[in-house]
C-alpha cells in the first residue's frame, strides 16, 4: 500500500513561526526527510520518526535533487507517511513544485502546506518592511543563484522599479547583483541591507548601499545562508526597530532542556530583553513497562524523581487500562515542579521535601514510612541512583518509564553569554557537542546540587546553584550577574 508525502514549509528559522497545520502533518510521519535551513529544534516535534539529512548548500550537495525526489518516492512506496521539510516556503525557491511534479507522475498521493517565507520575515525581523505607503508600493522576490549559464533575470527592469528588491540565496553572487543594477541605472546610494541566519538567534544585519554593501558584508565575515534586501524601506529600519531593551537586553542564554519544558522560561528571558537560544541536550523516550492495578495497590509510597516520570507513569496506567483509583499511595516528589505536574493530572497530596534534591527526598520519605512498607521508584533510565542507593535497606522498587539520551540537537555557532542546565545529563548532552575549553568560564545556572556537581566535575568554573523553581530566581541571577560584570 502506498503512504503519502507532506510538502512541508517549516518557516525561516526561528521556532515560532511555524504554522499549527505544519506541527500536526509532522505528527503523523513515520520519517523526515528535511533540508539544510529547517531548523533542526522543530524536528522534536516527532520523536520517533526516522530522520534523513538531504540539506544543500552552495556546491555542497548531501544528496542531488533527483536522488531526493526517488528517496521520497521510494519512502512512500514503501507505505510510509512522508514529511519532506522545507525551510521558508516550499514553493517559494524550495523545488516543491518539481518533487510535487515527481511525486504526481509516480502515482504518489501528496499535500503541500505552506510555510512562512524568508522574503518577507527576515527582512521584518530587521525592522525592514518590504512594502510602505510612498515608499514602495511593491517587492520583487528574486533567485540569487540562477542554474542556468543564460540569466532570465531582467536586470533593467529590476533597476527601474521602485519596489523593494529581495534576493535569496544571493550571498555568493552580492558583487554581480550590485554590479547589474548599477549599469541597467539603480543609483549607488540604493539603501541596501544583508541579513545573515534571519529570525535565528544569531541573526546578523549589515547596512550600506549599493556603492559599499559588499565591502560592509566582507568586513563583517557575512556568509550564507543571507538575504540581501535593496531599496529605499532599508531606510527604515532604525526608525521602527521595536526593541525596547530591558535589563537583560541582548544577553544570549542557552536553555538545554527538551523544547516541551523551555517556552515558560523563553517567554520570561525574551521580555526581559535576553536572547534565549534553544538547544536540547535530552531526547526521551517512552519505556515500555507492564503493571497491574494489583501491584500498583501494593505500594504504600510512590515517589517521582521528575516531572517526565509523572508523564509516563500515568501514560503506562492508561495504556495498561489500569483505573487510576488503584494509586492508593502516598505521592513524593523531589520539587514543586513535580507537585504540579500531579495537581494537573488531579492529584493533590503530594508530599515535597524541604530541599529539592535527592537527599532531601530520601530524608523525608524516610520520615514519613518504615522499611517494611514498599515503596516504588518511577523514574529513568538514568539519574535516580543516588534515592535507589539512599532507599537500598528500604523495601524499594525501581520503575522505569522513559529513557534518557545524551545528545545535543545542534551546535552553537556564535558567542554566548550564560546557560541553564536542569539536570546532570542535560550538561553531559551538551558536551557531546561543545568543547569544554571554549564554555568553561561563561555563567552556568544549575538547578540543584546534582547538577552542579557535574558542572563542576565537567571543568565549568562559573557555577550558580538554582531552586527547583527556576523561572524567576532564573531572571533575578542573570540581572545580578550583568549588573556586577557590565
Amino acid at each position: 500500500m502506498s503512504g503519502k508525502v507532506y510538502l512541508i514549509g517549516m518557516g525561516p528559522g526561528d521556532t515560532e513561526l511555524i504554522t499549527i497545520k505544519a506541527v500536526k502533518a509532522i505528527k503523523k510521519c513515520d520519517v523526515l526527510i528535511y533540508d539544510r535551513l529547517v531548523n533542526k529544534e522543530l524536528l522534536a516535534y516527532n520523536q520517533n520518526a526516522e530522520r534523513v539529512y538531504v540539506g544543500k548548500a552552495s556546491s555542497n550537495h548531501s544528496l542531488p535533487q533527483d536522488k531526493i525526489n526517488e528517496l521520497i518516492a521510494e519512502k512512500a512506496k514503501a507505505g510510509l507517511i512522508v514529511g519532506r521539510l522545507k525551510g521558508g516556503d516550499p514553493f517559494v525557491f524550495g523545488r516543491g513544485g518539481e518533487e510535487a511534479l515527481f511525486l504526481k507522475a509516480h502515482g504518489i498521493k501528496y499535500d503541500i502546506i505552506p510555510g512562512i517565507t524568508s522574503s518577507i520575515a527576515v527582512p521584518m525581523y530587521a525592522s525592514i518592511p518590504v512594502t510602505h505607503r510612498g515608499i514602495a508600493t511593491s517587492f520583487h522576490v528574486i533567485t540569487g543563484h540562477e542554474h542556468s549559464e543564460k540569466s532570465n533575470i531582467d536586470w533593467e527592469a529590476l533597476a527601474r522599479v521602485n519596489g523593494t528588491l529581495i534576493f535569496l540565496m544571493a550571498i555568493e553572487n552580492l558583487e554581480h547583483i550590485v554590479n547589474m543594477l548599477i549599469q541597467y541605472g539603480k543609483s549607488k546610494n540604493c539603501p541596501a541591507a544583508v541579513i545573515m541566519n534571519g529570525t535565528r538567534y544569531n541573526q546578523k544585519e549589515v547596512y550600506g548601499d549599493l556603492s559599499n554593501i559588499k565591502e560592509e558584508c566582507e568586513k563583517s565575515n557575512i556568509k550564507s545562508p543571507a538575504i540581501i534586501v535593496i531599496g529605499e524601506t532599508v531606510s527604515l529600519h532604525e526608525e521602527l526597530n521595536c526593541n525596547y531593551g530591558g535589563p537583560l537586553e541582548g544577553l544570549k542564554v542557552v536553555l538545554t532542556r527538551p523544547l516541551d519544558k523551555i517556552e515558560d522560561i523563553y517567554d520570561k528571558l525574551k521580555d526581559a530583553g535576553a536572547i534565549p537560544i534553544k538547544l536540547p541536550c535530552i531526547k526521551l523516550e517512552k519505556s515500555e513497562f507492564s503493571i497491574s492495578g494489583e501491584e500498583i495497590n501494593q505500594f504504600k509510597h510512590i515517589l517521582f524523581s521528575s516531572t517526565y516520570g509523572v508523564k509516563y507513569f500515568f501514560e503506562g496506567l492508561i495504556k495498561n487500562k489500569i483505573d487510576i483509583r488503584n494509586v492508593t499511595a502516598h505521592l513524593y516528589g523531589v520539587g514543586p515542579s513535580v507537585k504540579e505536574e500531579l495537581e494537573s493530572m488531579g492529584l493533590f497530596h503530594c508530599i515535597i521535601p524541604n530541599k529539592y534534591n535527592s537527599e532531601g527526598l530520601i530524608q523525608c520519605l524516610k520520615e514519613k514510612s518504615s522499611q517494611s512498607e514498599p515503596i516504588l521508584i518511577v523514574s529513568g533510565n538514568i539519574g535516580s541512583e543516588s534515592i535507589v542507593e539512599g532507599l537500598k535497606e528500604w523495601c524499594a522498587h525501581r520503575l522505569v518509564v522513559y529513557n534518557t539520551l545524551e545528545s545535543c540537537s545542534e551546535t552553537l555557532e556564535e558567542d554566548i553569554d550564560a546557560m541553564l542546565f536542569t539536570s546532570p545529563s542535560c550538561i553531559r548532552g551538551f558536551l557531546t557537542a561543545h568543547s569544554m575549553e571554549d564554555y568553561k568560564n561563561k555563567l552556568t545556572l544549575c538547578i540543584g546540587d546534582s547538577t552542579a556537581k557535574q558542572a563542576k566535575q565537567s571543568g565549568f568554573i562559573n557555577i550558580k546553584i538554582l531552586p527547583d523553581s527556576i523561572v524567576e530566581k532564573t531572571i533575578d541571577e542573570l540581572i545580578e550577574w550583568r549588573g556586577k560584570n557590565d
